[in-house]
């Protein structure tokens, strides 16, 4: 049987992103700007990052800065100690899903969609799965790279997404509309091409232990006309409150410039203040920090961003609502749902969500009160759960002494 080590050596460039490019700056330089967007004295600038830094949302330097927060005038009627970063956000996901068993089970793209689908959800279905560490083959687990290039250049599994059984933000993704057999080049929605020997190489090399395939799921004609043929989510976070599962945030991402993940740190796309109650589009930025820019209308086809709505708004509520009751021990989840032209589909589901994307699309920190009532029930919930546990232990392990 032919292994990932089979396949040919690792050389020239990768076909697919499996990191983030990380970026630089000098101290001297970070100062400079600081003091030229703010139009403030570094002094004053660093007395508001102290606020946040020692404050209950834990902000580094870099994340101060992505969220503008030094611009005083633009947050001069919020708490900036309100907002989170991610050393705060560490402490929210583990307090809030504090049921450790369920992280597995949520972050497997495979687990996750064999239950969302046994359940009735609309998801996206996986057509087959390539893996050379476990498993046999089959039409469906593709253990070898033989297998994986046959699976490739057939004809009838195009258009085809294809992304990392365990990925995240999108790295390691990849968008095909069909093969081209004589020139041996799988080509992308936009025309573009990649070949087929080097995109199985940086698979089989990057990947052995799982990359899954599913079929490219066309985005709503509303959403279609506002940003091409790429699939634009929304990201709904949902928590538990009064024993009913609520909407705490809501935010879209729009796929622009080349890409075609929606995935904002990618640059040219977009974030979208939303009303959750409307679905109704407010403010969009592409970039943070110092590259941040607002935009109306989308940089790509100049179709009006503000003011218009979310396709199939109550589809896509609904959906989070219903799926969120799965897990009412882990109960802040982050839902990455597209609506579609009958309804609305799951795309990922996110156990430890990205909490700067609502703060940076909404300008506001999520330590509000709704959110500090939903962790202090976590907390005590926490509380009672290991009271639970230890008396379950205490009844099963107490030795039973005869006289």
């Amino acid at each position: 049987m032919q292994q990932a080590s089979d396949a040919p050596a690792v050389t020239g460039d990768q076909t697919i992103e499996t990191a983030r490019p990380r970026q630089k700056t000098e101290l001297i330089d970070l100062l400079r700007r600081l003091r030229e967007e703010s139009g403030r004295p570094i002094g004053a600038v660093f007395l508001d990052y102290a606020k946040t830094a020692l404050g209950p949302g834990k902000l580094n330097l870099d994340e101060f800065i992505a969220l503008g927060l030094y611009d005083a005038e633009r947050f001069a009627d919020v708490d900036i100690r309100s907002f989170v970063g991610l050393r705060a956000m560490r402490k929210i996901w583990q307090r809030a899903n504090y049921r450790l068993e369920f992280y597995d089970l949520i972050r497997n793209k495979i687990s996750m969609t064999a239950l969302l689908e046994a359940h009735g959800f609309p998801a996206i279905p996986i057509l087959a799965h390539f893996c050379t560490t476990a498993g046999y083959e089959s039409a469906t687990c593709l253990h070898s790279v033989e297998a994986l290039r046959k699976f490739l250049t057939d004809a009838s599994h195009y258009p085809l997404f294809g992304k990392p059984s365990n990925g995240f933000q999108s790295l390691g993704s990849a968008s095909f509309q069909r093969y081209d057999e004589a020139a041996k080049e799988l080509v992308s929605p936009d025309g573009g091409t990649k070949s087929l020997d080097l995109y199985v190489r940086d698979i089989a090399s990057n990947y052995a232990d799982g990359y899954l395939f599913q079929p490219r799921i066309l985005p709503h004609p509303d959403t279609r006309a506002l940003c091409g043929d790429r699939l634009s989510t929304v990201r709904v976070m949902t928590i538990w409150s009064g024993n009913r599962p609520l909407i705490l945030r809501a935010c879209e991402k729009i796929p622009g410039g080349g890409n075609v993940a929606d995935n904002f740190w990618r640059p040219g796309n977009l974030l979208v203040q939303l009303d959750p109650t409307t679905g109704r589009r407010g403010r969009a930025i592409s970039g943070a920090g110092f590259d941040m820019s607002e935009h109306t209308h989308h940089p790509d086809t100049g179709e009006a961003i503000t003011g218009s709505s979310v396709p199939n708004w109550k589809a896509v509520c609904d959906v989070a609502l219903e799926a969120v009751r799965l897990f009412p021990d882990c109960p802040l989840i982050g839902w990455d749902i597209a609506p579609v032209e009958d309804g609305a589909v799951i795309v990922e589901v996110n156990i430890t969500p990205d909490l700067m994307l609502p703060q940076l699309a909404d300008r506001k920190g999520l330590l509000d009160k709704t959110f500090r009532i939903f962790l202090e029930d976590r907390r005590r919930s926490m509380r009672a759960r290991i009271r639970e546990v230890r008396e379950e232990e205490d009844a099963q392990y107490r030795p039973s002494y005869k006289s």
